[in-house]
């Protein structure tokens, strides 16, 4: 029996082969593709992290979605444009929000100095210092962030995570996108809608 398969189908099975394995690869692993493609998927990633009372406890217990990051006022680029896409995502979202802002450079950010720098979030939010180094590496190593600081300067990811009523856990956004953000706090909200009626 002579075999019907030359060279160039065998190219062809493999190249087709290759494809649909890089297809099945993007859809299973990347978040913002399965979101975009099964209804009620989260664009960020939703973990089994629960924020317990201490450190993260913001005022009194509130059933308001909690958006957090952390940040220090001489910060030139990461803080700034996370800063940025809060304001557009406090904005865009129609109900209510709070915020935790955990200051990466305890010695050098005074609460005032960064109270007025995050006045536009005022009242909703919460300015966490921690006393020193030491309670700052403590509190940070809570969060799946890569943070260090050395010589006078935080090395910090920039990630921006939101603990929801109707999520499991803590969602992590390591790329933020403020639409991303506002698209999880609506899915989230109908989660919720379903979950009690």
């Amino acid at each position: 029996m002579k075999s019907s398969l030359t060279l160039k189908s065998i190219l062809h099975i493999v190249f087709t082969l290759l494809l649909i394995i890089t297809g099945m690869v993007l859809i299973l692993t990347s978040h913002k593709l399965t979101a975009a493609v099964i209804p009620g998927s989260l664009n960020g990633i939703e973990t089994r992290l629960q924020l317990t009372e201490k450190p993260f406890a913001v005022g009194e217990s509130s059933s308001s979605p909690l958006l957090i990051t952390s940040l220090f006022s001489s910060c030139r680029s990461t803080c700034p444009a996370n800063i940025s896409l809060l304001r557009k995502v406090n904005t865009g979202y129609q109900g209510d929000l709070s915020y935790l802002f955990i200051n990466l450079k305890p010695g050098d950010d005074s609460a005032e100095a960064l109270t007025e720098y995050l006045s536009e979030f005022a009242p909703a939010m919460q300015i966490l210092i921690p006393k020193d180094g030491q309670a700052l590496s403590e509190l940070m190593a809570l969060l799946p962030e890569n943070f260090s600081d050395q010589q006078n300067t935080a090395h910090h990811s920039g990630y921006i995570y939101l603990s929801h009523p109707n999520a499991k856990g803590l969602i992590t956004y390591r790329s933020p996108n403020s639409q991303h953000i506002l698209d999880d706090l609506l899915i989230l909200q109908r989660r919720g809608i379903t979950l009690y009626e």
